[in-house]
């Protein structure tokens, strides 16, 4: 049972930044041709750098160097 809910509570965890990177905007920025840092597009789409990088590290975006 142990297995099956932390499964369930990283499938949650990772639709949830998933959808709230949707919602502020990050994966139309990171589609764009110009690669961009955290720091970009924390101001892009006026969020804060750190959790920022925390959501895109969470959705599997891990290419992301997260200094800011």
């Amino acid at each position: 049972i142990a297995g099956i809910n932390k499964r369930f509570l990283l499938q949650a965890t990772l639709h949830a930044a998933i959808e709230t990177a949707l919602a502020i905007g990050v994966l139309s920025e990171l589609s764009r041709d110009k690669p961009k840092s955290v720091a970009e597009l924390a101001v892009i789409t006026q969020s804060d750098p750190v959790l920022l990088c925390k959501y895109l590290l969470v959705g599997s975006v891990s290419f992301v160097a997260c200094i800011a």
